[in-house]
């Protein structure tokens, strides 16, 4: 990044009213996990690691 204030760890909070909405982070950043470790796969290793 070329912005020095946008990098590093970043956190939010989730309202203890809306306690699904935890469920629905969680998927979405597992998603985005995956996504992210097939696109090295496929990148860099001729082969499909699972």
């Amino acid at each position: 990044m070329k912005a020095p204030e946008l990098v590093g760890n970043a956190s939010f909070g989730i309202s203890p009213r809306r306690p699904e909405l935890k469920e629905a982070v969680d998927g979405a950043l597992e998603k985005s996990s995956v996504m992210v470790s097939e696109r090295i796969n496929t990148q860099f290793l001729p082969f499909r690691v699972h």
